[in-house]
């Protein structure tokens, strides 16, 4: 099975082409976005309940400190997406 993808190479970002993909490049491509995104909800999960837990316990601003905390880590995961994307879009313009 092949896939269609608009990608931008490596050796130059601006030339955004429409390639095909076969399965294993489609499967890697995949992978690539996907682990960013698992680990951010991971995360967001995570802090949340540990929000809760510290709401729960009284300490209302030690709750929001997990939540910031949160909110940072899952923005350095999803840096590797953010630099993909701001590629793209220089590409583009």
């Amino acid at each position: 099975m092949e896939t269609i993808a608009a990608i931008a190479t490596a050796q130059s970002p601006s030339a955004i082409g429409i390639v095909r993909l076969s399965g294993a490049e489609t499967r890697r491509v995949l992978a690539a976005l996907f682990t960013p995104v698992v680990k951010c909800v991971g995360i967001g999960i995570v802090c949340a309940l540990g929000s809760e837990a510290c709401k729960d316990a009284g300490s209302g601003q030690l709750a929001s400190a997990v939540e910031l905390a949160g909110a940072a880590a899952a923005l350095v995961c999803a840096l590797p997406l953010v630099s993909a994307l701001l590629d793209t879009v220089e590409g583009i313009v």
